[in-house]
């Protein structure tokens, strides 16, 4: 108790007032007032579902009901509902609304399970709930424009002597096999977009540190890049 008055004291000497009456003034807060899922309008949950969408595609190029259901609750997170049931309801129709937002990829059933094999909502017991994945518009535009690059052959190609060159060894180390073969393809195949898929290990940085110097030294600088 002494050391609370000490407390009170030397604070209300800093705050020029009385530390209790600046303590609840602090604290106080206006009163909020509760959502139920009856508040919110069709139109307003048509645009979070587009919201939650875009935002879920800045990250990945396919998504699942989940991926959308954290999105959506984080969007809705400072949103203060009268009960538990409500905020689920609301955060269930804007998954939906995103859901319909997106592209399904997952094929729908060719035959529709027996009675004996589907759930209450009348989805099939064989297929796992909310397995479907989707994607957005804005993602299939953007692999088409990157494919329609791959088959334009209008590119810049390296001289057979310059690869022949980029293929003998550099400081006593050569590429292998596979590495030769995958910078041969790359240098001469003429696209305006090249694919070199090779899992971890496999040695993709070092063919293209190789095709970047050769690249160098017949078409200038370079720069290297990758996807996010």
């Amino acid at each position: 108790a002494d050391l609370t008055q000490e407390w009170r004291t030397r604070a209300s000497r800093v705050l020029d007032r009385d530390a209790t009456e600046w303590a609840r003034g602090a604290v106080a807060v206006e009163p909020v007032e509760l959502l139920r899922a009856q508040d919110v309008s069709l139109e307003r949950i048509a645009r979070l579902g587009a919201a939650v969408v875009a935002a879920v595609a800045e990250k990945r190029t396919t998504w699942s009901h989940w991926n959308l259901y954290a999105e959506a609750a984080r969007q809705a997170m400072g949103w203060r509902f009268a009960a538990t049931e409500d905020r689920e309801a609301i955060t269930g129709m804007i998954v939906n609304a995103a859901e319909q937002a997106s592209i399904r990829l997952t094929p729908p059933e060719l035959a529709s399970s027996p009675v004996a094999f589907q759930r209450t909502d009348g989805t099939s017991v064989f297929r796992p709930r909310n397995a479907a994945r989707y994607s957005g518009a804005a993602v299939l535009a953007a692999e088409d424009r990157l494919l329609a690059r791959s088959r334009e052959q209008v590119a810049p190609r390296l001289a057979d002597a310059t690869i022949a060159h980029a293929l003998q060894p550099q400081r006593g180390r050569a590429l292998g096999d596979d590495q030769g073969v995958a910078l041969t393809a790359i240098a001469s195949s003429g696209r305006m977009l090249d694919l070199l898929v090779g899992p971890a290990g496999a040695g993709k940085t070092t063919a293209l540190r190789a095709l970047r110097r050769a690249w160098e030294a017949e078409h200038g600088h370079g720069s290297g890049g990758g996807p996010a």
